[in-house]
């Protein structure tokens, strides 16, 4: 996990929010990505079938570190 989402010298990969969710889920059924967008914030899709879930997650800043849609809702779950 901090190898595959990690941001180097800021951010270990299991403090971030697609870190955390992997630890909690596991690998997604299906990813999409749209990362390089016009007028758009990049976002990063994954869906698990199994739970019946689908994480939105976005860069908006711009360094990498993409940030969960609604996290405080997932953080209650």
């Amino acid at each position: 996990v901090d190898r595959k989402f990690g941001i180097t010298g800021y951010l270990p990969g299991w403090r971030t929010d697609r870190g955390r969710i992997y630890l909690k889920y596991g690998e997604p059924d299906e990813k999409e990505s749209n990362v390089l967008p016009l007028r758009t914030d990049p976002v990063i899709i994954w869906r698990y079938y199994e739970h019946r879930k689908v994480f939105r997650f976005y860069d908006k800043r711009g360094f990498g570190n993409y940030e969960l849609e609604n996290k405080w809702n997932e953080w209650n779950d």
